[in-house]
């Protein structure tokens, strides 16, 4: 049977709510707002709740069609299989704890019967008018049989199959044209041109801008795809950093940095700073720690000599003895000690450092060291918290810079005067040859959204906007998305305080809908049946 013509259900002033993915019906969704019903007569009520009901279940079917298919009796189940269900119910009912079972939610149960509902519910198509289409081509088997009725009324255990092809088409965004490619292909290129001159000339300061950028892209956007394995590797670095700081924050590690540093370089400000994260307040904390307690203890007790900025090992060999030692070791042997040494921490923290620290920190007896980690507790948090904060960007490794290739300037034929006259079948025979102009790193060979030019869908495929929206398995359906097939299991029922029957609209209108047809039935002779 012909379905009706589509008339204002999409118009954003006066349109209902429907099954469509359509953009222009989701903001009627959002902007949706009940009919005030107080000076409304009973009958306007009722017909007003058909009215919006009709719109989103079944707006297709004609209204004749649809009182003759019209079931008024309304399944349901309630179970009560055994002795203990009993007296739970009765307790429930005693309590005045019972769910209400929306029982009028079931007004247009029957229609998830149908065929091309039943696509629809599955997410095979994106409104209730593509699943007809679909159904009517021939692109829609039930038990191995081609059904072209949309209106087939399936039974519980039929399976369902939709032609792979016309699903990814309706799911998926729209294939574009030869102009619409070589117009966003001519963006593309340009921006990434631009995008990687200003990352080789200041890789650390640009690349914040450039990662909101690709933030902003659909996340399985070829190019943010491309651009995220490229610096996923920088991340791993940056949390490896952020892992070791972390185990830096106790008392031996930190005093053995202070001992570092007035080894190297003397008690200089700009020095602690650079090894407690170039935070001025730790830099300036940690010389106030040496000042006040490390400077004041006897350090040539732990093995420690200060003197003009430097520490030394009062246990020094002799000359004659190191050279004994140097000869002895190999080039792995350097090698190895070189790593240990430096993998303890980003800023390499020397073990001796931390043997020096620790015999510090055990002499207990000594009122200023005892002081000394009094003062610790505090900076402890203070570098924690500047650990935190020191999560930026900037510490990502941007070593992956250096491997991106600028983009060639593209040919003449890319820009909007060269084809804007041409027709689309002219520029149909220059497609490989245009194609092979792009190389951009996730897109080389071929015309945007056109990998596959002889495909009815865009690819490689992405989905439709806003699909989520409608992105509702329901209960009496088993759907497996990779082979584009479902199994319908039952018919849909409703329980107690729920109904299988997807609805934007609530009990109270279903329960004047009903009433509705009801009454336009009242007078007629009705099949007492229920679901076959």
């Amino acid at each position: 049977m012909v379905a009706r013509k589509f008339r204002h259900h999409l118009s954003l002033a006066r349109g209902r709510l429907t099954t469509s993915s359509n953009i222009q019906n989701i903001y009627n969704f959002y902007k949706y707002y009940p009919d005030r019903v107080r000076l409304n007569t009973m009958y306007q009520q009722l017909f007003y709740a058909k009215r919006d009901l009709r719109a989103y279940h079944g707006e297709h079917i004609t209204e004749k069609r649809f009182k003759n298919e019209w079931i008024p009796q309304l399944n349901s189940v309630s179970k009560i299989d055994s002795e203990n269900d009993i007296k739970t119910i009765s307790g429930l009912i005693a309590k005045n704890d019972v769910k209400m079972t929306p029982y009028q939610m079931q007004t247009f149960a029957f229609l998830e019967k149908r065929l091309d509902f039943a696509v629809f519910r599955a997410m095979m198509a994106t409104s209730i008018r593509e699943a007809r289409m679909m159904i009517i081509a021939s692109g829609v088997t039930v038990n191995d049989k081609y059904i072209k009725d949309a209106g087939y009324k399936l039974q519980p255990g039929d399976i369902v199959k939709c032609d792979p092809e016309r699903v990814l088409r309706f799911m998926g965004t729209e294939k574009p044209n030869i102009k619409e490619s070589l117009k966003v292909d001519a963006i593309q290129v340009s921006e990434w041109r631009e995008e990687v001159a200003a990352l080789k000339k200041d890789p650390s300061g640009y690349f914040p801008q450039f990662k909101f950028k690709i933030d902003g892209l659909y996340e399985r956007e070829p190019k943010r795809i491309f651009i995220e394995s490229l610096f996923k590797e920088g991340f791993k670095k940056q949390q490896k950093q952020q892992y070791d700081l972390r185990k830096q924050n106790d008392d031996v590690s930190i005093v053995a940095k202070i001992l570092r540093v007035l080894e190297t370089d003397g008690p200089s400000l700009a020095k602690f700073k650079e090894n407690f994260v170039s935070s001025d307040e730790l830099g300036n904390k940690a010389q106030a720690l040496y000042n006040k307690y490390i400077s004041n203890i006897d350090l040539t007790k732990f093995g420690v000599i200060v003197s003009d900025g430097t520490i030394k090992s009062v246990q020094e060999t002799t000359p004659e003895k190191k050279t004994e030692k140097i000869e002895t070791i190999s080039h792995e042997d350097i090698i190895k000690s070189e790593e240990k040494a430096h993998a303890s921490s980003e800023d390499g923290i020397v073990s001796k450092y931390l043997e020096f620290s620790t015999q510090l920190l055990k002499d207990s007896n000594n009122e200023l060291v005892r002081k000394l980690k009094d003062e610790l507790v505090e900076f402890k948090v203070a570098y924690g918290k500047e650990i935190e904060k020191n999560r930026g960007v900037d510490k990502i490794n941007m070593d992956w810079v250096d491997s991106l290739v600028e983009h060639e300037v593209l040919p003449e034929e890319f820009k909007e005067e060269s084809f804007a006259d041409l027709e689309e079948a002219d520029l149909v025979t220059k497609e490989k040859e245009l194609s092979e102009h792009v190389k951009l790193p996730w897109q080389t060979g071929y015309l945007y959204g056109r990998q596959k030019p002889e495909a009815t869908y865009f690819s490689p495929w992405k989905p439709r906007g806003f699909l989520g929206v409608f992105a509702i398995a329901p209960f009496h359906l088993e759907i497996n998305w990779n082979t584009c097939q479902f199994v319908y299991l039952r018919d849909p029922i409703c329980r107690p305080g729920h109904s299988e029957v997807i609805s934007p609209f609530g009990l109270d209108t279903h329960e004047k809908a009903y009433l509705y047809y009801k009454r336009m039935l009242k007078n007629k002779k009705i099949r007492n049946q229920g679901f076959d």
